[in-house]
């Protein structure tokens, strides 16, 4: 079976400092750019449903390439 799916991100509540943590290790955060960071949550959430596991948001960390 093969899934698709939307995620759709509330921009402002990324830049709550008290969610932010919750969600991004220190690395992600460095990028500072709304987008990116919305663009890292729908990463997390895709490894979660494809891996079958609940939202342990800081045991994923998404990094980019230097091509990115």
């Amino acid at each position: 079976m093969i899934s698709i799916g939307t995620d759709i991100v509330y921009i402002k509540r990324l830049e709550e400092k008290k969610f932010s943590e919750k969600i991004f290790h220190q690395s992600e955060l460095r990028h500072n750019d709304s987008q990116k960071l919305a663009g890292i949550i729908a990463v997390k959430e895709a490894c979660f449903k494809a891996l079958g596991v609940s939202s342990r948001w800081l045991e994923i960390e998404v990094k980019y390439k230097k091509s990115g």
